[in-house]
């Protein structure tokens, strides 16, 4: 069995830019929620498209499976969380705040939102969208899922300052991936992941 791409999503900034000056999540196929870091909300956004591109709606069974990619992930929230704590305390911390700082609450937040219920991975690091897609396949293709949503996502903040970036950029790219006799030709895939990549 083999792995083709039949849903696309991306949020990207424009040509030359790094940032994405004009996004807003009320504009995405995605219901309202009352709190997210913007690392979240890009891959919600891109997630809900990759769907909408596969003319797919959920909830979905055990065998729709989904990873995530980031080399930052909700930094933000962890900063924001993290000075509330130096500043003011621990009781002055959000819990709310707290549960959407990890590298895999977008994740979390993407299973709730479409009933994903089947394998799920969040793998963090340099080349880790790369790597995702590459899991992703090698997971249909062993048999452990028939879908598979993907995807890579990052966001800027002040957060990320300190990483001290040449190039820092934010967006997110997902896709919908299906067991299928035929294969898809992964270079526009791994083209349109590059677009985001950190250096």
């Amino acid at each position: 069995m083999k792995a083709s791409i039949i849903g696309v999503g991306s949020i990207l900034p424009n040509e030359g830019e790094n940032s994405i000056n004009d996004f807003a999540l009320t504009n995405y196929p995605v219901a309202p929620k009352t709190y997210l870091d913007r690392a979240s909300a890009l891959a919600l956004g891109a997630a809900g498209l990759a769907l909408q591109n596969a003319n797919l709606s959920g909830p979905f069974d055990e065998e729709f499976g989904l990873v995530i990619a980031t080399k930052f992930g909700c930094v933000e929230t962890m900063r924001v969380f993290e000075n509330t704590i130096s500043e003011k305390g621990v009781k002055s911390a959000s819990p709310l705040m707290f549960s959407h700082s990890y590298f895999n609450s977008p994740a979390a937040l993407i299973a709730i939102e479409w009933g994903l219920r089947g394998y799920h991975a969040p793998l963090v690091g340099e080349n880790s969208g790369f790597e995702a897609l590459e899991l992703a396949k090698n997971t249909i293709e062993l048999g452990y899922a028939k879908r598979i949503l993907v995807g890579v996502f990052e966001a800027l903040s002040i957060g990320r300052n300190f990483a001290e970036e040449e190039n820092g950029k934010e967006g997110a790219v997902f896709f919908v991936l299906e067991a299928s006799e035929e294969e898809s030709d992964w270079e526009e895939a791994k083209h349109l992941i590059q677009q985001i990549s950190t250096t």
